[in-house]
């Protein structure tokens, strides 16, 4: 890899696999989560997400050796975002020129379609990602070789269209052998053989693909190849035509394809395809025995009924258009098409799918798109209807009927009047045939039955905004959201790729405000396209503004309101409520207990009315038990409950928050027993959820964090409208029952909501929730390692405790600012905010908060050289925790202990209480306490002149504290390896251990860069 004029190494292959994440999807935020899978997999070791954390702080000096330089590497919310611009990347340059080429050819100029081609494959190196482990590196390794074999595609093609046949051929041969069963290139060569006289070749090779095809697959060869075959022979015949000879049928010709067609074909049924004379072809006896047809009636004249009932079929063509700029649903189009070209003889009955979801998220462009796929499969016609099932009065399954019987051929006058009747008449006329029907739209099962044939031969798909699971044999395939980068593609086809790579970072925006919604995302993309001079930020910035952002969407006769409204009107009235109190009162996803407190109805009901919204694809239910609203619809519904019922809307905010903050007091008591912060939270009189144990606090507080935050931050965000400025204080005080489920990556989510309730409480002068958002703000830092940052903090969050008489948060915010003292080695500031803080723990009655700020302030004496007093402390502190049976604060004040031994001079006895918390801290999973024991037993050690068993405690400390990602432990533990390998004169060995600590001191700004400046300055080889 090269940064400017140098070349980087990017490191072990675990980090080289976190670097391609992050390259591949540049200006993107790449949530932890993603990375970690896409290193490991689903099943990743407990170390990961610390593993990860290392690689990124490797990679971040890495890439940005100049500290003073813009970073590239940036910290967002639980991942990070690589600033690196995407042509910079040849993998994406590669998909850049590829679409490009494929406009360039499009517009007719197939000269610069192959230069563009040509630089595209110019830009592989051999294997793509070589080596790199994870299943995101081996499903990109996929992805590049197939963009890659389909360029050569598209090379070829260019190349044939130029007349370079002959020059081709080689490589062909050896590419169609290298993918057997990729069809283009075999039809290229195909072309190639034949350009060059070598025509009984190219049949032989069709011959032996569909051969192939039809062993294996049990499939005839697709519509592009059975082309290109149909073409050749097609030359061949007008050759022989030219030289006298009579044309004879091909063996690959289909039944039907040389019939004259009808030219006065029936007519069209009310709401199916195109008319009949569009489309059709007439049919004569392809498989007249199986339906009982007779021969073609003759030009303009109606189809004469047979004696049996038969009459003269046509071949129906139906199908509306697939949309040009299709993209993505790869999963859903193999289902589908794997579903509809299974052999026949092996399907056990007709294929049958029902795809469903939300209005505007493409269930029909997804179904037009394979039906257009799979047609050459059913060669006897594809069938269409809109079934209307959302409108008042939906389309008769009986005229449904009489419209495809009259587009099958049969005569009006011989239609049945029932639809029992009319329905047998469609199961005897398909009986043998191979008809495709697409049924779109339709309201329930009930309406769709009739319309389903026998015939196993024939298939059909059906689109539903309603979910059918009592269609008895339908393959159920249910509709989300466009995958984020497909939905720019989508965008990318519409308006350009130049004005795509141009302004992609604003286009990412404006995906991201459609909800990846692909009716939405259409429109803003038909907007921009005709409107070629408007910058795309304008557009994503009118769509910020939700009160607006529905009604924008509309272009045309397409707008996303009036796909909404259509499902909302049709459904019943507590269904209609449920989904706009939910919508209105959630930003995230909602279980059954909270959805409960929203509405005020009973736990049973609430599911039912959760599961009935699923059913009519107004809900999502991602997991069992979790319920969420799209986007979109959320914004919809928010604006149908205002306008509905204000008070109504406002009270299920209130709910919503009341139920969230009870049960995350009841979770904050498990973890934190005693602790006085509990008893001073705000109260909404709600009741929430009971545990009996921490480890049912911990599950709670891991489903629901996302819905917590997002319900504060929604009232920080509106905190100068009711009801949420009222809510403020709840909100805050959610926040701050959340505290203790913040790990090493949930802070980086509680951050960002802790500074917006700061924002929201300057401004109505809430001193309460301004100084326990700031006090948060504070926590937040510290673990951050931003210690300016944290001390501004801490000061703010004193000074409005003070002023509101908040006694339990001033008591916190005051040793914090006493740690932080400690850390800048100021440890006579330190001592006086911890005494202050002790007094007030001790005011509280809070016993543990006392023993621990006790033993913090034990530390600041250390420090001093009080260590007469530090070892009493730690003393009192370990016969006050024996009593409390906590291995945590046992680990703390035998950690304490060991640490004011070592500073007497009393090293063996120091040895032992640090080993003593070791133990402690393992039996706690303490493992953040256990960085700070293992380093400090090491330099125990180091004191004693134990120098191997220091080493090695000490590098056992520096990849614990590594695997955590804790980096003030990791410099602090290569401090301590280097000084035992300076004190056994290894010197070039210490300078590289004091080096990278120096270096994340500086980073961090911590003091004790000055201890490893000196240290390596006495180092420094006297030459």
């Amino acid at each position: 890899m090269r940064s400017g004029e140098r070349e980087l190494r990017p490191g072990a292959p675990q980090q080289q696999a976190v670097l391609a994440q992050l390259l591949l999807r540049p200006g993107l935020a790449v949530p932890m989560w993603d990375l970690v899978t896409g290193v490991w997999g689903d099943d990743p070791p407990d170390c990961a997400v610390s593993n990860l954390r290392t690689y990124a702080w490797r990679l971040r000096r890495l890439l940005e050796p100049d500290p003073a330089a813009p970073r590239l590497l940036v910290s967002v919310c639980d991942g990070y975002r690589l600033d690196a611009p995407g042509c910079s990347v040849d993998a994406l340059r590669a998909v850049e020129l590829a679409d490009r080429a494929a406009a360039a050819r499009d517009g007719g100029h197939p000269e610069r379609a192959g230069e563009l081609v040509a630089d595209a494959l110019g830009l592989w190196r051999g294997e793509p990602l070589a080596k790199v482990p994870g299943p995101f590196a081996e499903r990109q390794r996929e992805r590049w070789n197939e963009l890659r074999t389909t360029l050569l595609e598209e090379r070829y093609d260019l190349e044939l269209a130029r007349g370079r046949a002959r020059a081709v051929i080689p490589e062909l041969t050896a590419l169609a052998a290298e993918h057997p069963g990729r069809e283009r290139l075999h039809g290229l060569l195909m072309r190639a053989l034949h350009a060059t006289g070598r025509t009984t070749e190219a049949l032989a090779l069709f011959q032996r693909v569909r051969r192939t095809l039809v062993e294996e697959q049990g499939m005839e060869p697709g519509r592009e190849l059975a082309a290109v075959h149909r073409r050749i022979l097609e030359d061949t015949r007008d050759s022989r035509d030219a030289s006298g000879d009579t044309a004879a049928t091909g063996a690959g010709d289909r039944p039907g394809t040389g019939a004259r067609p009808d030219a006065g074909g029936p007519r069209p049924g009310p709401h199916t395809g195109p008319p009949a004379g569009g489309g059709l072809r007439a049919e004569a006896g392809a498989h007249g025995a199986a339906a009982g047809a007779g021969p073609a009636a003759p030009p303009g004249t109606a189809p004469a009924a047979s004696p049996g009932g038969g009459f003269a079929r046509v071949v129906p063509a139906q199908l509306l258009r697939s949309v040009p700029d299709f993209v993505g649903r790869s999963a859903e189009v193999e289902t589908l098409c794997t579903l509809l070209t299974a052999p026949v003889p092996d399907r056990r009955s007709l294929p049958l799918a029902a795809v469903s979801g939300m209005g505007g998220i493409g269930k029909t462009s997804l179904v037009l798109h394979v039906a257009h796929q799979v047609r050459d499969h059913y060669p006897d016609g594809q069938l269409y209807a809109d079934l209307r099932g959302l409108d008042p009065d939906p389309e008769d399954p009986a005229i449904v009927l009489g419209a495809f019987l009259d587009g099958l051929g049969c005569p009006v006058h011989l239609l049945p009047d029932t639809v029992d009747a009319r329905a047998r008449l469609l199961r005897t006329v398909l009986d043998g045939r191979r008809v495709l029907i697409v049924l779109d739209n339709a309201a329930d099962a009930a309406q769709v039955r009739h319309l389903v044939p026998g015939a196993p031969g024939c298939a059909v798909l059906v689109t539903s905004r309603a979910q059918l699971p009592d269609l008895e044999g339908a393959v159920q395939l249910g509709l989300g959201r466009l995958l984020h980068e497909d939905a720019v593609t989508l965008v990318g086809r519409i308006i350009g790729p130049d004005r795509l790579a141009a302004e992609r970072a604003d286009v990412q925006a404006l995906v991201g405000a459609c909800g990846q919604l692909p009716l939405a995302t259409r429109i803003v993309s038909a907007r921009l396209a005709a409107r070629p001079g408007w910058p795309i930020a304008s557009l994503a910035a009118r769509l910020t503004d939700e009160a607006r952002r529905v009604s924008e969407l509309k272009v045309g006769d397409l707008a996303v309101e009036a796909a909404f409204d259509l499902s909302y009107h049709h459904l019943p009235a507590a269904q209609a409520r449920a989904f706009r109190l939910i919508a209105v009162a959630t930003a995230a996803d909602v279980g059954p207990q909270a959805a409960a407190a929203i509405l005020q109805t009973g736990e049973e009901e609430t599911e039912e009315l959760l599961e009935a919204l699923v059913s009519a694809s107004m809900l999502e239910s991602p997991a069992p038990g979790r319920y969420r609203v799209h986007d979109l619809l959320r914004v919809f519904g928010r604006a149908r409950a205002r306008a509905h019922d204000r008070a109504e809307a406002d009270l299920a905010v209130e709910n919503l928050l009341g139920h969230l903050l009870a049960t995350a007091c009841n979770a904050f008591a498990q973890i934190v027993p005693g602790d006085s912060v509990v008893g001073s939270l705000a109260s909404l009189g709600a009741r929430g959820s009971e545990f009996t144990d921490s480890q049912g606090a911990r599950r709670w507080a891991a489903e629901h964090f996302e819905a917590a935050v997002l319900a504060v931050q929604t009232c920080a965000d509106h905190a100068d409208d009711e009801p949420f400025g009222r809510l403020l204080p709840a909100a805050t005080d959610l926040l701050v029952a959340l505290s203790p489920f913040v790990g090493d990556l949930r802070h980086e989510q509680l951050a960002p909501a802790a500074l917006r309730v700061c924002d929201a409480a300057k401004r109505r002068g809430d001193q309460r929730s301004f100084g326990r958002a700031q006090w948060l703000s504070c926590s937040f830092a510290l673990r951050a390692g931003r210690l300016s940052a944290a001390r501004a903090h801490a000061g703010r969050a004193v000074r409005a405790a003070r002023a509101a008489d908040d006694v339990a948060i001033l008591r916190q915010a005051l040793n914090d600012l006493g740690l932080i003292a400690v850390t800048l080695r100021d440890f006579d500031a330190a001592i006086t905010h911890y005494e202050e803080a002790l007094a007030l723990a001790r005011r509280l009655g809070h016993r543990s908060g006392e023993i621990a700020i006790s033993l913090n302030c034990a530390l600041a004496h250390v420090r001093l050289g009080r260590t007469d007093t530090a070892l009493r402390t730690a003393q009192e502190a370990l016969d006050a925790v024996h009593e409390l049976e906590d291995d945590s604060a046992l680990a703390y004040a035998l950690y304490v202990r060991g640490v004011a031994l070592t500073g007497a001079g009393r090293c063996e006895e120091a040895v032992r209480a640090l080993t003593e918390a070791l133990d402690a801290c393992r039996r706690a999973g303490d493992d953040s306490r256990e960085v700070h024991a293992r380093y400090r037993l090491a330099d125990a050690l180091r004191r004693l002149g134990r120098l191997p068993a220091a080493e090695s405690m000490a590098r056992e400390a520096v990849a614990l504290a590594r695997r955590r990602g804790d980096e003030p432990g990791e410099g602090q533990a290569l401090l301590v390896c280097g000084r035992v390998l300076a004190q056994r004169s290894d010197a070039e060995g210490a300078r590289v251990y004091l080096g990278q600590a120096l270096q994340i001191f500086d980073v961090l700004g911590l003091p004790e860069r000055r201890d490893a400046e000196e240290l390596l300055e006495s180092l420094a080889d006297p030459a």
